[in-house]
């Protein structure tokens, strides 16, 4: 009886451990993504021409990369969304048709999943680089030299992951938007060009300015969760694929929250 006990008690010792940090996950890396760009900006790196070549550097590397990949995502996704939806424009109308696909690839869909393409290619090439600079000393020997890692190497990725995800995410729901729904109205009725003039006009600047404001937070919370997780890294090699998985399944849940909460501003 008294070893149940015990089993019973670790057990819910071990959850409410976890709950708690989970629940301080998220203001922790507020705190981090705030003192990346405070030492950033305190130490006048903001033109430094080190910083500003590796931040280019990365914005090149995690968008380049991964640009085929969400390109033919973005196509497969707007047609596969397209050839059920363009019979009813006959029903529904081009302008209602246009703006539900408007804001259902250009605000939900299209972030979220350029932002997991993201999660999965360029948020784990970050944390795996640092996490093995973080191992090897380099980080450390860096910080002996008068280097601060938070101007130097992390508030760079989190620049180059909000651009990335930005630049990433507009050619998806562009291709998704108007390559994908012009070949599924060809494909179903042998037109198309109209529902995509329609999706045009639908596109307000308010939609534009929710659309930026998603991208830049994703990209920056991507960055942030993989960078958060590999500095975390002690002696231990194996510890370095562990610190990188629960970066990468912190950053896909609060990309996925986020997304959740700002689809209850539409509603």
């Amino acid at each position: 009886m008294r070893s149940r006990t015990f089993d019973i008690s670790t057990a819910m010792g071990w959850t409410g451990r976890r709950t708690l940090r989970l629940g301080t996950y998220p203001l922790d890396l507020v705190v981090f993504i705030g003192d990346a760009f405070g030492a950033w900006i305190r130490r006048g790196h903001v033109r430094n021409r080190a910083t500003r070549r590796a931040t280019v550097s990365h914005i090149l590397l995690t968008g380049l990369n991964a640009l085929p990949a969400t390109l033919l995502t973005g196509l497969a996704v707007g047609l596969t969304l397209g050839l059920p939806l363009v019979p009813f424009s006959s029903s529904l109308g081009n302008r209602q048709l246009g703006e539900f696909l408007m804001r259902l690839l250009g605000l939900e869909i299209g972030p979220l999943l350029t932002a997991v393409i993201m999660i999965g290619r360029a948020g784990a090439a970050m944390s795996i680089e640092l996490a093995n600079m973080k191992l090897h000393g380099e980080t450390a020997a860096l910080e002996q030299l008068g280097i601060d890692i938070r101007d130097f190497f992390i508030a760079p990725r989190l620049i180059a992951g909000a651009v990335a995800q930005l630049v990433l995410a507009t050619y998806f729901t562009a291709i998704a938007l108007f390559g994908g729904t012009l070949l599924a109205g060809r494909i179903v009725s042998g037109s198309g060009p109209e529902l995509v003039f329609a999706t045009i006009d639908a596109i307000e600047p308010v939609h534009l300015l929710a659309f930026v404001a998603k991208n830049l937070a994703f990209g920056v919370i991507i960055a942030a969760a993989a960078c958060h997780g590999a500095v975390q890294v002690t002696r231990p090699p194996f510890e370095v694929p562990q610190r990188v998985q629960r970066a990468l399944t912190a950053a896909l849940v609060l990309v996925f929250l986020v997304n959740a909460m700002t689809a209850l501003l539409w509603l």
